[in-house]
């Protein structure tokens, strides 16, 4: 008897939580969160915490007064892109990066290691290789972005990426990492 009842009670349980899976709250709850906006902001979040974090340890051990300077930049630019961001992601239930990526994590403590001029040019390199990159995210979810709000935020900071680039083209030059 109480086998047959803790059946019953697993089979219940099994129906409901089947009929929320197929439910329209559950679909519009995992479409948000897996997604090409939610994908984007978790990408977006990720690579202004990295910019931050390199851009902190360039101000410590960059030796162009151009480095330094771009460095300034990126952590206040970048943190404005992460507040803006984190404001959007939480109205909307979309998760945020809480860390760097282990890439990132490993470009930082190489870079950790350097001094002078080669960290110079070995961050400007990397900064010319993350902005690409950012910029094509940032263009391909201003493109095809679902949320009107996430779209508005990628036009907005993709012309900062894009002088961001711009700035790195010229440092990289006068560093000797420019390709």
């Amino acid at each position: 008897m109480r086998q047959r009842k803790f059946l019953a009670t697993l089979l219940s349980f099994t129906i409901l939580l089947a009929c929320y899976s197929f439910s329209p709250a559950f679909q519009a709850k995992t479409e948000k969160t897996s997604g090409t906006d939610a994908k984007f902001v978790m990408k977006a979040s990720e690579s202004d915490l990295a910019e931050i974090t390199l851009a902190k340890l360039a101000s410590q051990q960059g030796a162009s007064p151009a480095v330094q300077r771009f460095a300034k930049k990126m952590i206040q630019d970048h943190s404005e892109s992460s507040k803006e961001l984190a404001k959007l992601a939480k109205q909307l239930g979309y998760p945020m990066a809480k860390d760097v990526s282990k890439h990132h994590q490993e470009l930082c403590d190489k870079l950790s290691k350097m001094k002078g001029g080669d960290f110079d040019q070995a961050y400007m390199t990397g900064q010319l290789k993350a902005h690409q990159m950012a910029i094509k995210l940032f263009q391909d979810e201003a493109k095809q972005g679902q949320d009107e709000n996430i779209k508005a935020f990628a036009m907005k900071f993709l012309p900062v990426i894009q002088d961001h680039y711009k700035m790195a083209q010229e440092i990289a030059k006068e560093a000797g990492s420019a390709k």
